[in-house]
């Protein structure tokens, strides 16, 4: 893999503590999910003020951006490089852990099928390799990564026979940041799913298994497809859809300060 190119030049404008939070586009098709990305990461706001959320830094004194849209991983370098103390990074939207062709996965921020809309070191005309977020190793010296998406960090096997394993996004960006930044995403081998349980959103149960039988599911289910878009204040998490236990797999930073970057 070549190494990293800058982007555009993006002046830092901002010192203070970060906490940056970010959606993908909402998809196309049968994967459309219309505003449900923007009103679970308004939610993740709520969360980071409260704490409520496990495990993420504290933010008491920190400068909370965003929900911000990115389609293309060449804005989501230009965002990042507007703010020169990012101490957390969150991203909601389309993601999976490999492809078909390839046991690399990708987030995808684009809504249409064109150049620079996913974010994966897979071969693929439509992906941006994660080295071209130089802003990101620049700007965020410690803190945390978190993909709220399908697979973001699933580490399973692609193949029935269980010799390739796949490098979920999350691993993929643990190669390009600093051994103080911490890449958590969802290890569950489904997909995830929309939620207005609590208990569910916070990870302290799953969203199958236990009480949580098919009809209240699917009821669920119907709820959240009536959400208005600009229902900002809605009560909403993005989860693994999977009857294990929920949880954030996580990885620790490679980059090792030198002038390029580690390569998966």
């Amino acid at each position: 893999m070549a190494p990293p190119v800058p982007g555009s030049a993006v002046v830092a404008s901002d010192d203070s503590r970060v906490f940056l939070i970010v959606t993908g586009g909402s998809g196309g098709g049968g994967h459309n999910s219309g505003a449900l990305f923007t009103l679970a990461a308004h939610q993740h706001v709520r969360d980071i003020q409260s704490g409520k959320f496990p495990g993420l830094p504290k933010s008491a004194g920190a400068k909370i951006v965003g929900p911000i849209k990115v389609t293309r991983v060449t804005a989501l370098n230009d965002l990042l490089g507007k703010y020169t103390n990012i101490k957390y990074l969150a991203y909601f939207g389309h993601s999976w852990g490999f492809r078909e062709d390839s046991e690399y996965g990708s987030l995808y921020l684009g809504d249409e099928y064109a150049p620079d809309t996913n974010l994966s070191n897979a071969t693929h005309a439509n992906n941006t390799p994660v080295t071209a977020l130089v802003n990101l190793s620049r700007n965020m010296a410690s803190g945390q990564i978190r993909l709220f998406g399908c697979q973001g960090g699933y580490a399973g096997k692609v193949d029935s026979t269980g010799t390739i394993k796949a490098v979920p996004p999350a691993e993929q960006l643990a190669k390009i940041v600093k051994p103080q930044v911490d890449v958590y995403g969802y290890e569950s081998i489904g997909g995830s799913i929309f939620t207005l349980d609590p208990d569910v959103g916070y990870l302290k149960k799953s969203y199958h298994g236990g009480k949580r039988k098919d009809p209240v599911t699917k009821a669920e289910e119907a709820k959240v497809k009536k959400i208005r878009a600009d229902a900002v204040r809605t009560e909403l998490w993005l989860v693994p859809n999977a009857s294990t236990s929920p949880r954030m797999q996580g990885w620790r930073g490679e980059w090792d300060g030198k002038q390029y970057w580690k390569t998966p």
